[in-house]
């Protein structure tokens, strides 16, 4: 009698476990159809201030170019141009600078146009557009981890890597723009932010609450920065690499990594851990507070 009811009980449990499973994905799914309160979501734009920190770390450490301070890159490109028109020859490094912030730039461009073509389909605060745009940067970044530990950031392939970084910059920039939450757009707007924060009345007695999350961004910022940064070099260390430099090759016609080692294992353990707070964005956006119909 017993063996007969065996399966009976596991047919049961079987459906129950079924059923609990289905209620959840329901749920997510529903909720990924929701849109974010852009007044409650402080936490998943912070933490984008922490990844734009931590991956203008890793690439600037690299390469001096940025991959989400298109101001800085702009200004370098203007004085490379301007440097190599009136010098005859013209300058190695002066090349090398138009090559790569060229490259960042145009990556920026080329992934503000595609969050801005999702966001043609998708409002802005939809759940389900960021969780999953934050979820698709996160991969490539783990992609590029092992990319950047076999070819590391020499030639071609580190004007690969930059265009792709800043590309997920580009994406991550509109997002917040179209959540119409300027600290956090992009790492331009940490001047104005910094602006905006030393010169508000309540200061250093108390700050306002636009000067909360403008500190607040800052200090994301930093933090990322700080992370990568003390990553690279402790891996650096122990894996007994050397920082390296980019030159021009002008028997190759092109850029050249000239470095003690061949494998800048440092900056791809930083691009790891970018994707490791893309993720932990992704977590922050499915969890933000939902907007509240009027």
């Amino acid at each position: 009698m017993a063996n007969e009811r065996e399966p009976l009980l596991s047919t049961h449990t079987n459906g129950t476990s079924s059923r609990g499973t289905s209620s959840v994905l329901q749920r997510w799914k529903a909720s990924l159809t929701e849109s974010v309160d852009p007044n409650n979501c402080h936490a998943a734009l912070t933490w984008q201030c922490v990844i734009a920190g931590a991956a203008d770390a890793a690439a600037y450490s690299q390469t001096g170019t940025w991959v989400g301070f298109m101001t800085g890159n702009v200004t370098q490109l203007t004085i490379a141009l301007v440097t190599t028109l009136l010098h005859n020859p013209s300058p190695p490094s002066s090349i090398s600078r138009i090559w790569l912030s060229s490259t960042a730039v145009l990556g920026f461009i080329f992934g503000a146009l595609i969050a801005t073509w999702i966001d043609s389909h998708f409002h802005g605060k939809h759940r389900g557009k960021l969780v999953i745009t934050a979820l698709a940067r996160g991969v490539v970044f783990a992609v590029l981890v092992p990319f950047l530990a076999f070819y590391g950031w020499s030639g071609w392939y580190g004007m690969g890597v930059l265009f792709v970084m800043a590309t997920n910059m580009g994406s991550m920039a509109v997002c917040a723009t179209k959540l119409g939450s300027t600290p956090y757009s992009t790492t331009v707007v940490f001047t104005a932010s910094m602006a905006s924060l030393f010169s508000d009345p309540l200061l250093p007695l108390s700050l306002s609450k636009a000067s909360q999350t403008r500190a607040k961004s800052l200090f994301a910022l930093i933090f990322g920065g700080a992370c990568s940064q003390v990553l690279m070099i402790l891996t650096s260390r122990y894996f007994g690499q050397q920082d390296s430099s980019f030159i021009f090759d002008g028997e190759m016609s092109a850029l050249t990594l000239k470095a003690h080692e061949s494998k800048p294992i440092g900056s791809a353990f930083a691009i790891g851990l970018v994707a490791i707070f893309e993720f932990i964005c992704a977590y922050a956006w499915f969890t933000a507070k939902t907007e509240q119909s009027s």
